[in-house]
């Protein structure tokens, strides 16, 4: 049996055969520079990785492409609570399943709101905005024509916000980079964080984020189904009812959020699978279908981004 063990991390390079891996930020960027680094290995069963990284300070994406491109790329932000990133199960081994189907894929590590770093509540969102403003804006990419995001559990809440809040400016432009107009398709939310509110928020994500107690204002801020518009791409939502840590609501409050707007949206709602199925879902039941489900919605999805 494996012991859970904690290492010093350097990139993402180190827990991939891929080395197409690039950094975000120039090193001026202002930062929490103290922060060290970790990847925890969580996982006791050996042959079967389940790491988390922690302390991030210089957020990188790891390129994940196909033999033969469909000409859809697919940003995937792991979840984590805003304390971790779970970068196995909801990062490396997504990119694995959806470039067998064509897509080339693009797996970020980013940095945690509870951090210290100047940016705040929003340093996430920026990197995941800066993430899509990088790869959109590199020529070798030119070929994809279709762009979407994929985000689980607290990865889901930023994969909402870069959905709703596209273009927003959050921090000031550090580069021509950042001034980069993002396009999306669509987006996809695995059993995502939405609502900041009492009665649905996931408290651990919503105290990493805002800090607890959250104030009023900031609680209106940051819930999701307050920021959709009719310029919100289309969506597609998996959940599994019996969802105990971020329940099933959050999913249901942003689908009548985005029916307000008639953006197109597919719900699956799956009977049992609890929280966290990714891949690795429960025998028993039919949350293992996520993943074709999720590829033959893309397909229908309109050319022209939003």
């Amino acid at each position: 049996m494996k012991s859970i063990m904690s290492k010093p991390f350097e990139s993402l390079s180190q827990l991939s055969e891929n080395k197409n891996v690039f950094k975000l930020w120039k090193e001026s960027l202002q930062t929490n520079a103290a922060l060290s680094p970790v990847c925890t290995e969580r996982s006791t069963q050996p042959g079967v990785f389940d790491r988390a990284l922690y302390q991030i300070s210089e957020p990188e994406v790891l390129i994940v492409e196909p033999e033969q491109s469909n000409h859809t790329g697919i940003l995937v932000i792991p979840g984590g609570g805003y304390q971790r990133i779970a970068v196995d199960k909801e990062g490396l081994e997504i990119a694995e399943r959806f470039k067998q189907w064509g897509y080339t894929v693009f797996v970020i590590s980013y940095r945690m709101p509870g951090d210290n770093h100047p940016q705040g509540a929003d340093v996430s969102f920026i990197d995941a905005q800066r993430a899509m403003r990088v790869i959109q804006a590199q020529p070798q990419w030119q070929h994809i024509m279709h762009w979407g995001v994929l985000g689980f559990s607290a990865g889901g809440h930023i994969a909402a916000r870069l959905a709703t809040q596209t273009n927003q400016t959050h921090f000031p432009p550090q580069d021509q980079i950042d001034l980069h107009t993002i396009h999306l398709n669509f987006t996809a939310l695995m059993y995502p964080v939405i609502s900041m509110e009492p009665d649905i928020a996931h408290t651990g994500s919503r105290d990493a984020l805002l800090g607890n107690p959250a104030q009023e204002t900031l609680k209106e801020k940051y819930s999701v189904e307050n920021l959709v518009s009719g310029k919100t791409p289309p969506c597609f939502i998996a959940h599994a009812i019996d969802d105990s840590s971020v329940i099933v609501e959050n999913s249901m409050i942003l689908l009548q959020a985005l029916k307000s707007y008639q953006v197109p949206v597919e719900v699956h709602l799956f009977e049992s699978g609890e929280h966290g199925f990714c891949l690795r879902t429960t025998p028993g039941t039919s949350t293992h279908m996520w993943p074709e489900l999720l590829h033959g919605w893309i397909q229908q999805v309109p050319d022209t981004p939003v």
